[in-house]
């Protein structure tokens, strides 16, 4: 008997929610088990709708939380990304005004929990106005109100300009080369195919020559990670690469010819991701 999508998926998601359960038990306290279980489930959300296989975005989720990608993000980051991804699912799931304030909302909140993000968050607005295409004063307005607040009381504080500045700095750079050089050394799959991911989704489609607003949030996104410390680097880009490279593995997996060729290729890429689950010698 053939299953349908929806029928596969109905079978996957108890055993996703219940890795997603476990891995938020073994997060510590009560708060990073609760943001862990949220952001597990925003997404299940999230590749429920994308028509990915859920158990593959838990065991990438799983990646990010048990790799050697550098210390668990701060509260506020774990904060932000959780924001980020709310906006992500509320806007693939709902289409309608209040929903489009929502996710507004939320990805304006990124700005006031991590301040560096600004120029990400300036930068997705038209995208989010363009998912929102019925509402698009709602998708903006909000969240570009949130973002002037945060970038406001960085100004107050008289820290907005030194924050700036960082992009006119030698260090910066340097330090964006010594983490590249840092992970090129690893000579770890796994550290590479998330920024693949990350860079074809941002792609458009071969068909479409329309200007495209994720090369806009994507630019954004890359500016953004000159401003943040570099102790949250690379936790907060593999958080997000690391699941999101679903899509690409999605497209690879299903373009090799018949499924005995994808079995040998998944449990190939899986043998690979064995180290990242206890660390790196």
């Amino acid at each position: 008997m053939k299953l349908s999508d929806v029928q596969f998926k109905q079978l996957e998601l108890p055993l996703a929610g219940i890795w997603v359960l476990g891995i938020a038990l073994m997060s510590g306290d009560p708060v990073r088990m609760g943001l862990t279980a949220l952001t597990g489930a925003l997404w299940l959300a999230i590749a429920w709708k994308a028509r990915l296989s859920l158990v593959l975005v838990v065991f990438l989720f799983f990646l990010t939380m048990h790799g050697p990608l550098g210390d668990p993000l701060p509260l506020q980051w774990t904060l932000a990304l959780v924001a980020g991804l709310g906006t992500w699912a509320c806007s693939i799931w709902s289409r309608h005004l209040f929903s489009a304030a929502v996710s507004s909302l939320m990805w304006g909140a990124m700005t006031l929990l991590a301040p560096p993000l600004w120029l990400l968050s300036v930068c997705g607005l038209p995208r989010l106005a363009k998912l929102h295409g019925e509402h698009p004063k709602w998708a903006v307005w909000p969240g570009l109100l949130l973002t002037g607040v945060g970038v406001g009381m960085k100004v107050a504080k008289g820290t907005f300009v030194s924050m700036v500045n960082q992009l006119a700095e030698a260090d910066t750079y340097l330090r964006i080369r010594d983490i590249g050089i840092e992970l090129s050394l690893q000579e770890q799959l796994w550290l590479i195919l998330p920024i693949v991911g990350l860079f074809e989704l941002s792609q458009r489609q071969t068909d479409d020559h329309r200007f495209n607003w994720r090369n806009v949030s994507l630019a954004g996104g890359l500016v953004s990670l000159l401003l943040v410390p570099g102790a949250v680097v690379i936790p907060l880009v593999y958080a997000v690469a690391l699941p999101v490279c679903a899509f690409m593995l999605t497209r690879w997996i299903l373009a090799l010819p018949d499924w005995p060729t994808r079995i040998l290729v998944s449990v190939g890429l899986l043998a690979h991701a064995y180290p990242l689950i206890g660390g790196l010698s």
